[in-house]
This record gives structure tokens, sequence and C-alpha cells, in this order.
């Protein structure tokens, strides 16, 4: 992964591209700890950051967790980055948390739909067992909508088997 942090004199706001090699990540940090960042497909996500301008680069990742093919379970990886995210969230509550689900392209539109929605809910669970206020969690379900990776109907793509997690409010 490669990180270039270029300072921004106006407004305290430092501006970040991170990239793994398949995909760029652009990270706009505030001095306030916001950040906002602009995944490479163009969608933009509101991260609160926990620390400096590059743990918010590094959260932009890490503020996802993934799925297997056709489920709602967590895995092992799934569920350490839920307990950091509830530990980074037990730090400043009240900040409002966003799931939002997401699948492949796999399976009918109502069904994705679903299982979208099962996923978020999941998620909601786990982090509530671990402290995040439960009246402090949207969820939202996306079903085969806002693909990470492009693909034709019926293409399992694990990269679109998702819950996005946003710190902060979203409306």
């Amino acid at each position: 992964m490669r990180l270039l942090m270029i300072p921004l004199v106006a407004g305290g706001l430092t501006m970040a591209a991170c990239s793994d090699d398949s995909r760029t990540d652009n990270v706009a940090v505030a001095d306030n700890g916001v950040a906002i960042v602009a995944d490479a497909d163009g969608t933009m996500d509101g991260n609160m950051a926990m620390g400096n301008a590059a743990t918010a680069v590094a959260s932009a990742e890490s503020n996802r967790v993934f799925f297997a093919l056709d489920s709602a379970e967590l895995s092992d990886a799934a569920r350490q980055q839920l307990d950091r995210i509830a530990s980074e969230y037990r730090e400043t509550p009240g900040v409002g948390v966003t799931l939002a689900g997401f699948t492949d392209t796999t399976g009918t539109r109502p069904y994705n739909q679903e299982l979208s929605e099962q996923r978020a809910n999941t998620v909601r669970s786990y982090l509530v067992e671990r402290g995040v206020a439960a009246g402090e969690i949207d969820t939202e379900a996306r079903g085969q909508n806002g693909q990470r990776v492009d693909t034709a109907d019926n293409v399992a793509e694990p990269a679109n088997r998702r819950v996005r997690i946003e710190f902060g409010d979203q409306s």
C-alpha cells in the first residue's frame, strides 16, 4: 500500500491518496478528525477518524467487513475488525454509525436486497453487543447496487459482499 500525504494550509486540511495497486482512495482529513473519502468508484464515504490523518486513511478501507457467498455470518477477521471499530466508537460516543449492506450479483435482486439487510443487521447486533448504542446506529440495505467491482449479472465477486461502516452524521 502506498500513501501520499499533502498538507493544505487553508483550514488545516490534509489530502491523502492511498493505493493498494488494485484501487485508490482519495482522503481529505480536517483538524477535527473528520475524513471524507472518495473511493476509486467515485462514491463518497464520510468517516470519523479516531486519530491522525494516517489513521483516517487506514480506516477508509478497514471500515468494511466482507462476507462469504450467500452468507450473513461474520468471519473471524470481520469480528476482529468490528471489535476494533466498537473500541474506537466507545472513545467518541454519540457520533452516530451508518451501516450499509451490499451483495454481489449472484441471485435475484429481491433476494440480494434481503441478504444485504441481513448483513447490515448482523453487523449492527455485533456492535451493540460490544457497547455501541443501538440508537446511534442506522442501517441501509443496498442489495447489488453500489458495486465496488462492476460485474455482469450472476458473478460472484467477493469485494461486493460487504457492509460499509461510516461514523458521523450521514444525512
